[in-house]
């Protein structure tokens, strides 16, 4: 069974029973419903794939995460950007970053299509940023029902 944690405070290859999604500390207040939403819809893809049990808030879980995955805002990386990158040396955290709350669902929607669902989920290996070339270019995501 694979579990998948949602904090609210703000690998590649193996497969893993528990994802761990945390909301970035330095998330903006402004922000952090938009941010929630998207760790939501993260759990929810990856949930809809395996039997998986949703736990909140983090107190209650007390297992060490396989993949602990990282949601933040960075502006630096520009409007609609988004970035992947691991947040440990051995690709166990993972980095997932938004110029904005749009991009930072880009980025989820990348490192999921980049993942495996084989037998067990398996973070994809894809490391990397995307942006948009000129400013008011028009980018837009599909979530299939």
């Amino acid at each position: 069974m694979l579990r998948i944690v949602m904090l609210s405070s703000v690998v590649a290859a193996a497969a893993v029973n528990t994802v761990v999604i945390k909301l970035s500390p330095t998330l903006p207040p402004a922000s952090a419903p938009a941010a929630t939403r998207a760790a939501a819809i993260m759990a929810r893809q990856i949930r809809q794939r395996y039997d998986t049990t949703v736990v909140s808030p983090a107190a209650t879980f007390s297992a060490t995460a396989d993949v602990t995955v990282t949601l933040a805002l960075n502006t630096t990386i520009g409007e609609e950007g988004f970035a992947v990158s691991d947040a440990s040396a051995d690709g166990a955290d993972v980095l997932i970053s938004g110029g904005d709350c749009g991009a930072l669902l880009f980025g989820i929607g990348k490192f999921l299509r980049s993942s495996s669902y084989d037998a067990h989920f398996a973070p994809g290996g894809w490391r990397g940023s995307s942006a948009p070339q000129r400013r008011g270019s028009f980018r837009a995501a599909y979530f299939a029902t």
